[in-house]
């Protein structure tokens, strides 16, 4: 269950990344002032950012961590579906860049693994970490969001709420495929241009 970020790993796979987003992405914009302002709340008062991006890819958490690796931000841990761990080297990869695995079944169905997992995420967030989750639970098959599921939120709120963690900040995020949306484009000199 639990993932750890490895820096030579996170490395690696950054430089893969911008390789592959040079080649694929005409350009990536993001809003730079938001960036700013989580890093410096989070620089001066030290409380663990929850990112809620939407999931119409398996590249979103790829290109979120992306980002916040290029502008020097805490990376977040990353709590990933259970269907990842049958591929061959891709849980090793997801694992080292601080993803951990949510079984939804044996979360549903085991007292044990409930209680196991939620204290992980309590442990995650009282150490000031920041973590990664997609609302939606899964991603998107037609492109269209789908409905959120709540059980990854309602771990978090619990956690504030029984006074585990004394605040966090809670960032939606929406990765969007086909339209430019307005704001910042992404600096070209960290592309390489």
């Amino acid at each position: 269950m639990v993932g750890e970020i490895k820096m030579p790993v996170i490395r690696f796979l950054a430089w893969s990344l911008h390789k592959i987003f040079r080649k694929i992405y005409e350009k990536v914009n993001i809003n730079n002032e938001a960036l700013k302002k989580i890093k410096e709340i989070q620089q001066e008062q030290n409380i663990p950012v929850v990112f809620m991006p939407t999931h119409k890819s398996y590249m979103d958490f790829l290109i979120v961590s992306y980002i916040l690796f290029i502008y020097q931000q805490k990376l977040p841990y990353i709590v990933s579906d259970e269907a990842l761990m049958s591929a061959s080297i891709i849980p090793f990869l997801i694992r080292s860049s601080g993803a951990f695995f949510y079984k939804k079944k044996e979360y549903k169905n085991s007292r044990l693994y409930k209680i196991i997992f939620d204290k992980y995420v309590e442990l995650l967030l009282r150490d000031g970490n920041n973590l990664e989750f997609f609302i939606e639970g899964t991603r998107s098959r037609t492109g269209k969001i789908l409905k959120p599921q709540f059980e990854m939120l309602n771990i978090i709120f619990d956690t504030v709420f029984n006074d585990k963690v004394n605040d966090i900040i809670l960032v939606p995020l929406t990765i969007n495929y086909e339209k430019v949306l307005e704001g910042d484009t992404f600096p070209s000199e960290l592309l390489g241009e």
